[in-house]
């Protein structure tokens, strides 16, 4: 038991509460790790589109003022 919560304070201290989950469901650290790496990717990606979705909108209200 102690070994098992010392295993799942391992996954919360690196991926935060989602890392209790990924733990729970029985994903290996490194399974979790990838997937936390995925997730941050698609994170930026989305961030990204953002940004270039909000410069267009700034260009287009600059152009026409």
């Amino acid at each position: 038991m102690k070994d098992d919560r010392a295993e799942a304070a391992k996954y919360v201290a690196e991926f935060g509460a989602q890392g209790a989950n990924w733990y729970a469901q029985g994903l290996t650290f490194e399974q979790a790790r990838k997937k936390h790496v995925r997730e941050l990717k698609e994170y930026a990606e989305r961030q990204r589109a953002l940004i270039a979705r909000n410069e267009k909108l700034l260009a287009e209200r600059k152009a026409g003022e």
